[in-house]
Formats: structure tokens, C-alpha cells, sequence
């Protein structure tokens, strides 16, 4: 079924192809949500990470858990709970939790800066925290806000699902809670975008709106259980529900990237690869990033992809295209939607004629529609009358629906004027979302984006209000004058600042940036800050703002050159930045991340060092090594190497441990020696002997006995699972291993959990984790800090040294994906139905 319907018989006939904004729309409410959101089967997979996979049955124990440790606490229902988040499953559990509760959730993102969470903390007004974080890393700011109010809780949810899957909760489960049964205008969330009053605009949703989206997108695009849903939304933004909550709303299941592959070039790409991601929401700044250190040619196309969502920004043609190419069974859709009328209020469907068959710069830069409403929704593209605007007549865009957020606080106080009555209609409740948006109606009746009336801009996919940047700067009594500019010349946005200084003001471009750092989110900064010593103006005395544009290519600080002299990597390196950050002159001292490198460029330097050097550089390093100097030095001492000598993992696991004999590698002069210690420094002598007596015993008795002396030595293992003859489990700290239930173990595999000089300062504290069903075949090594996931299948001899997804099948040296497991390889199961039920990752 298309997303969108095109109108060209209508057009040719003349009939008007344009909405009517007079026509009743429809406003319903669909269903019990908790049950919508918990439908699937209690083994049914609901939400997977590289390092643990969560059912239906454990998101509803664990959401009944949650709240009823909210409920313990009497408080204002109206007032939200904060989640202080990282990007794994037990976020969903603490947002059904909350909503369970009958709270409304505030989702606060760690990397933004302390100035921005406490702002929104102290506007919101938070009841309690849920903290996804060890409450000892949360900031000392954020526990005097919440603590501040009275009766107001704080629970620490970072030790994983074990502490809410207790048994003392599995009646708790089945109960209802206040927020079972919610209704349309019921509070469900508040989230925070840049606000007009320059202090953060708070966005009110209910469940209405969120709940009419997800059926809308579910119907019209047959979304369903086999389905899923990649989680790469911002923590704070809030995209993230569609990430998160649509899963569970169609039976499907979200999977939960690694936080550190958004800044490797190619791996979020590998990960939607292995993962066999079928449905993505994704900005256009993500599309890129997905797209890096040609990913396509490494990993192949991403066949299992069904459905490519952007939003948040314009999407050129270009980028479509690509997607298109990459992933050739994906439907690739434009959607648009403001927070104010979430999510999704219109949507394009990109059709193959559209995209740029010969890739001509010109037509990759054309920006695709954003096309009609969706159901219950219009776009009515006005004139400064209020009369709705002819064809290839330019207007505003205004939003009608009955599918609104339930209010909006700019600074502190409600924003009244952001609805409008509908001047077609005499209903009451018939209201307009003014977007600031400019467009015009095709002939089919589709809309096309024209930029902005107002001073908001999107950067990134986040939208931003200049009013809260221009506020920041305001504050600096250092500047005398200062001008933002929006450059919208390439294929992303981006902000250029120029500042005027005091005559006797020491103000510097590094300490500009530091101070908007400090107080605003990245996507906020200009990437391009510029000191002037007075403003160009036109001849009516008006700033010109032509030349500025101009003026930020020129330079990036005046005191930087290019010398002749450069050697070549520095003159190719040189090049590389200049091309990623648009800037005509880069030095070898430039520093490039206080020069507004951001992370999507960061990732493009990156590639780019790797396809001339061979080097592939993570986004941290190239900020660890951040002039032109020191990245050339790191280079040198690269191509200083010998590479082809380098060892492979089995080689080096050999040095580490002489397997047949269990002697381990020393040096004859007492210097540490590659391998693990005999007798660690902070473990007792008759204790150390005990254990190494335990472990070669345990190599050779029957397979009940080798289990219980591996408990014995402090091996963590759970029911029904079994070690193989021969195998070894860490010798010197055997704590550090985890095996969970109807676990596998074939013979003579080695696990090595920690390095000479990995002493652990607890015994807690895992390196090596194999989760319930996980099947290990003979003779495989597994090396320290790897998770083997629920339900994962390691082949025979195959060396581990990265973590394995949950029901993923890896084989080779190192342990690669080679398939997905449809059902564990467990007793229960038939190695023919294993088979049978392997999806093999091409």
C-alpha cells in the first residue's frame, strides 16, 4: 500500500488537488496501550543489545516492577518522572514503567551539557529519577534538583534486569496499574526542544497523538511482528518514541546499537547488516554517517531493510538515491512533522523517476517533497490573508489536526498563540500549528519545503530557535556585537557566528566555543566562529549579510597559514579537513575541533584517512589528535609498523596460554610476561592453589562435577547448563566469567577473562558474559570484555574477541556473523530445526 496517493488524474482534469481545510477530520483513539505495547508472546524477543535481549514477558514483569516502585511514593500524577538515559533495553522498561505508573516521562540525555538538563530538570519539576546510570556517576546537580522537592524518589535501575526480574514481583506483573488504562488527553511525556524565550520550550504530549501515528504508520506501511526497528534517535529528542514504542505497538522488536559505533565510520552500517534491521527512522545527518567509510562496499547492501524513514530535515535527492541503491527492497519515505504535532504529520514516498539516475551534483541537490497529510491530518499552505494558497503559489505551512500536543511552555509560561482557529471552519477545537515553515503545492497536490519564515533553523534534525543561541551569546559581556548566519549552500546546514569584540575585551573564536559548549547541545554551536573588527555593512547601513557568508569561507582565524613546505601527509591531510569543514585555509596547528568540527565530519575525516593511508580512525581519535600536526605524526608512526607481522587472535592466544600443559608465559628476568599471572598479587597462596587444583580437576571429571568445582572456584553459572571435557575457564580470576542458563559448552574450549595487568578491584565485575542458550562449540577461544548473547551460537574453533549479538551464529578467526538463529541450539531443539530456522547474513 503507498504512503501517499498522487493526484495526476486529478490534476489534468482540473479538478482542485489541493485539501480541503473545511472537511471534518478524523480523531480516534485506538485501544488499551499497555496492551497494545506488551502484546507479544511472554519468549517473544522485545528489545536487543549487543550485550543482553529482553522478552515481552521480562519488559512486563520489569515495567510492573518499576511502577510499583513508583507508586510507593505519593505524588502528583500531572508531574513528570526523569530518566536519566543510556541507549539500551532497560530504557524501555523504565519509560513502560513510568507510563504504567500514571507519570508522564522526561527522557535527559548524559552528553548534554549540565547548564541545558538542569534547566529542563528545574522547568519540568520532576517527581523522582530513574537512573540508567550507577548513582554514582550521576552529576551532583541533578541530584539536588530532584532531591529539592519533597517526597521525591530516586531508584537506581543500572545493575540490568536481574534486580527487577525478582520473584517477589511476578504477581506484581499481572496486576494494573493507573496508567493502564490511559486516554487520549492523558499526559504521556515531555521532552524539550530550543525555545523562542532563549531558555528551552517544553513540549506536553499525550497519548493520543503518539497512538494515532503508530497506527497510521502500521497500517499504511504493514508493519508487523518479524519486524525490526534500529534505535538511533537522540536520547532527548523526541523521534526517540517511534524508535522505541512503535516495536512494541506492531509485536516487533528494537534493537539497540553499541553507543561507540555512531563514531566509527561504517560499523553502525555493519550493525544494521548483522542485526538484519528491517525498519529505520533517521535524519538526514544519520543517513550520511550510515553511509560512511564505504560501508556498502564492505558490508554489501541491506537487503533485509523493508522501510527507510527520514525526517527532522530536508532530504535531497541525492541521499535517497543512495539509500535507494544501498538497501534495493527499502521503500525510502520523506516524512514532516513538528514536536508541537507529533510525530509524523506528512510524508512522500520517493518514487525511482524522482531520484538522479546519472548523479548530476544539480539534481542530487534537489530537495524531494514532503508531500500530503496522513490520515487525519492536512497541510494548509497559507497566504499572509489566510487564503489558501494556489498552486506554485509560495505561503506558510500550517498543520491541521486534531492530533496536537497538550500544551507547550516557553521559558515558564504557556505558549497560547502557537494554535490558531481555523479560518475555514467554525468549530471550536479546529486549530492550526503555525510551523514556520515556507512551501507551495505541486500539481499533484503535494508540498514542497521552502525554508523557514521564521528565525528557526534545523541543524542536524534538531530544530533550533537562534533566540536561545543569541541568549547564550548575550550573556558574554565581552561581545559588543554579534551576527548569526545560516549557510544552507551544501548538503547540510550550518551555523557561522561573527563577533564583534570590546576594545578592551582579550576575546578569542576557543573561548567563544568553550562557553557555548558548556551551556548549549552540540548540534547548537556554529561550526564556523569568526572575530571581526567591526561588521561589513551595504551601502543603506544594513550588515551585509553576503559578505559575511563570503568572509567565513575566507579563513578560519587569521593567524593560520598553509606553508609550501608541508610534507605530504600533512598537504593531504590538509586538503581532507579543508574539503570536510569547508574552510579555504587549515594550518598544521589548526586545532580542528575548536575550529567546529563536528561529529558527521568528524566521521567524513576519518574515511577519508582510511582510503588514503589505510588507517581506519575512530571519531574519538581523530578528536584525541586534533591538529594536522599531530594526526601526520600518528600517521608516520602507523605506516612505521610492521603490519603484515602482526599476529592473528589465535597466535596471540597461543602466546597468552600453552594450552596442552596449562604453563603459563613469563619472562625469565621477573618482567611481566604476555600471558595471565599464575598467582595473581591480591589472591591468597592456599586460596590461588585450591583453585588451580579445582580447574584441572575440573577438565577431566564427569560433567556434573565440572560444573560444581567451577562454582567452587567462583565461576557464576546458572541451571541446566554444561561444560565440555577439557575445557578452561579463566585461571586466575574465575568470578570474572558469567554463565547463564542452558548454556552449552562443547570440549576444550578455553576462556580467558582478564590480560597480565587487568587486576579487578571487584569481584562483581564480568568480562566474560555467555547469556541464557548460548551454544559454544569445541575448541573455541574467548577472549576478555566479549558478551556472547542470549541465544548466540559460536561454530567450532572460532576465535571470540568482540561480542556476539543475541541469536546470531558467528564463525572463524576472529568470530564473525554469519547467520541469524530463529530458535537456540538447545536440548529442546533438533539440529534440524536449527537448520531449518538459520537465516544466513549476506
Amino acid at each position: 500500500m503507498s504512503a501517499t496517493l498522487t493526484n495526476g488524474a486529478a490534476a489534468a482534469e482540473g479538478r482542485d488537488v489541493r485539501p480541503d481545510p473545511a472537511a471534518p477530520l478524523a480523531h480516534d483513539f485506538v485501544g488499551n496501550l499497555i496492551e497494545r505495547f506488551l502484546q507479544g508472546e511472554a519468549g517473544q524477543t522485545a528489545c536487543v543489545s549487543n550485550a543482553e535481549a529482553w522478552t515481552y514477558g521480562e519488559l512486563r514483569t520489569a515495567s510492573a516492577a518499576i511502577a510499583t516502585k513508583i507508586s510507593r511514593h505519593p505524588s502528583d500524577r500531572r508531574r513528570p518522572v526523569v530518566i536519566y538515559a543510556r541507549r539500551q533495553p532497560m530504557l524501555v522498561a523504565a519509560i513502560l514503567g513510568i507510563i504504567r505508573s500514571g507519570h508522564p516521562f522526561l527522557i535527559l540525555d548524559p552528553k548534554h551539557p549540565p547548564a541545558r538538563n538542569q534547566r529542563c530538570i528545574q522547568l519540568a519539576k520532576p517527581v523522582g529519577l530513574l537512573s540508567l546510570v550507577p548513582y554514582a556517576e550521576i552529576p551532583a546537580f541533578v541530584l539536588d534538583e530532584i532531591k529539592a522537592p519533597d517526597q521525591s524518589f530516586i531508584h537506581d535501575l543500572s545493575s540490568g534486569k536481574a534486580g527487577l526480574l525478582d520473584p517477589d514481583f511476578a504477581v506484581a506483573a499481572g496486576n494494573t496499574f493507573p496508567g493502564d488504562q490511559a486516554k487520549p488527553d492523558d499526559v504521556m511525556y515531555w521532552a524539550f526542544t530550543s525555545g523562542t524565550t532563549g531558555s528551552p520550550r517544553a513540549i506536553i504530549g499525550g497519548f493520543g497523538p503518539v497512538c494515532h501515528f503508530f497506527e497510521w504508520q502500521q497500517k499504511t506501511f504493514g508493519l508487523n511482528g518479524d519486524d525490526r526497528f534500529s534505535v538511533l534517535s537522540g536520547l532527548a529528542h523526541d523521534p526517540l518514541l517511534r524508535d522505541v514504542l512503535l516495536p512494541l505497538w506492531v509485536g516487533g522488536s528494537n534493537y539497540f546499537p553499541p553507543e561507540d559505533y555512531f563514531g566509527l565510520p561504517g560499523r553502525l552500517y555493519e550493525w544494521m547488516q548483522i542485526s538484519r534491521i528491517t525498519i529505520s527512522h533517521l535524519t538526514p545527518s544519520m543517513g550520511h554517517l550510515l553511509l560512511s567509510g564505504r560501508a556498502v562496499e564492505k558490508f554489501g547492501r541491506l537487503q533485509s531493510l523493508k522501510g527507510a524513514f527520514f525526517g527532522g530535515d530536508i532530504l535531497r535527492a541525492g541521499l535517497a538515491q543512495d539509500f535507494a541503491a544501498c538497501a534495493p527492497s527499502a521503500r525510502i519515505v520523506n516524512c514532516y512533522g513538528t514536536s508541537e504535532t507529533p510525530q509524523i504529520m506528512a510524508c512522500h514516498e520517493a518514487l525511482p523517476a524522482e531520484l538522479p539516475a546519472g548523479g548530476e551534483a544539480g539534481d542530487r541537490q534537489k530537495l524531494l517533497p514532503i508531500g500530503k497529510g496522513i490520515e487525519g491530518c492536512q497541510l494548509l499552505v497559507l497566504d499572509g490573508d489566510n487564503r489558501l494558497c494556489d498552486v506554485g503559489e509560495e505561503g506558510e505551512i500550517f498543520v491541521r489536526t486534531p492530533h496536537r500536543a497538550l500544551n507547550l511552555i516557553d521559558g515558564e509560561k504557556p505558549v497560547p498563540e502557537a494554535y490558531e482557529h481555523n479560518p475555514f471552519s467554525r468549530e471550536p477545537g479546529d486549530l492550526l500549528y503555525r510551523t514556520g515553515d515556507r512551501g507551495e503545492y505541486l500539481a499533484d497536490g503535494r508540498v514542497r519545503h521552502r525554508g523557514r519564515r521564521d528565525r528557526q533553523v534545523k541543524i542536524r534534525g534538531f530544530r533550533i530557535a537562534l533566540e536561545e543561541l543569541e541568549n547564550a551569546l548575550a550573556q558574554d559581556n565581552r561581545i559588543a556585537q554579534f551576527q548569526i548566519e545560516l549557510d544552507d549552500s551544501h548538503a547540510e546546514n550550518r551555523l557561522l557566528l561573527f563577533v564583534v569584540a570590546r576594545p578592551d575585551a582579550d576575546l578569542k573564536a576557543d573561548f567563544i566555543r568553550e562557553r557555548l559548549q558548556s551551556q548549549l547541545p552540540g548540534y547548537m554551536v556554529p561550526e564556523r566562529i569568526r572575530l571581526l573588527a567591526a561588521m561589513p555593512l551595504t551601502p543603506n547601513g544594513k550588515v551585509d549579510h553576503a559578505r559575511l557568508k563570503g568572509m567565513a569561507e575566507d579563513t578560519l582565524d587569521s593567524r593560520m597559514e598553509t606553508t609550501s613546505a608541508a610534507a605530504d601527509i600533512e598537504s593531504t591531510l590538509i586538503k581532507i579537513v579543508s574539503g570536510a569543514l569547508f574552510a579555504k585555509s587549515i594550518g598544521p596547528d589548526t586545532d580542528i575541533v575548536k575550529a567546529g568540527m563536528n561529529s558527521l565530519q568528524a566521521i567524513e575525516i576519518s574515511c577519508a584517512i582510511e582510503e588514503k593511508f589505510g588507517l581506519s580512525l575512530s571519531a574519538a581519535e581523530i578528536v584525541q589528535h586534533s591538529t594536522i600536526s599531530k594526526l601526520a605524526a600518528y600517521i608516520r608512526e602507523f605506516q612505521g609498523k610492521a603490519q603484515p607481522a602482526g599476529l592473528s587472535p589465535a597466535e596471540a592466544a597461543a602466546l597468552m596460554m600453552n594450552i596442552e600443559g596449562h604453563v603459563l608465559a613469563s619472562k625469565t628476568d621477573g618482567s611481566h610476561g604476555v600471558g595471565p599471572q599464575l598467582f595473581p598479587k591480591n589472591e591468597p597462596l592456599l586460596a590461588g592453589i585450591k583453585n588451580r587444583v579445582f580447574q584441572l580437576l575440573a577438565r577431566v571429571v564427569p560433567d556434573v562435577w565440572r560444573v560444581k568445582l567451577h562454582r567452587a572456584r567462583g565461576v557464576s553459572i546458572g541451571k541446566n547448563s554444561s561444560i565440555g571435557y577439557d575445557s578452561i575457564v579463566e585461571t586466575a580470576y574465575p568470578w570474572l566469567v558469567f554463565i547463564g542458563d542452558d548454556v552449552n559448552i562443547g570440549i576444550r574450549v578455553t576462556i580467558i577473562a582478564h590480560f597480565r595487568g587487568m587486576v579487578p578491584a571487584e569481584k562483581q565485575k564480568h568480562t566474560v558474559k555467555i547469556e541464557n542458550d548460548a551454544f559454544v562449540g569445541p575448541g573455541v577461544f574467548i577472549l576478555p570484555n566479549v558478551t556472547i548473547g542470549e541465544g548466540a551460537v559460536v561454530a567450532a574453533g572460532s576465535v571470540v574477541n568482540e561480542s556476539v549479538p543475541p541469536y546470531t551464529l558467528v564463525q572463524g578467526n576472529p568470530a564473525k556473523p554469519k547467520a541469524r538463529c530463529g530458535l537456540p541450539l538447545s536440548k529442546a531443539v533438533s539440529y534440524a530445526e536449527f537448520v531449518a530456522n538459520l537465516k544466513p547474513i549476506s
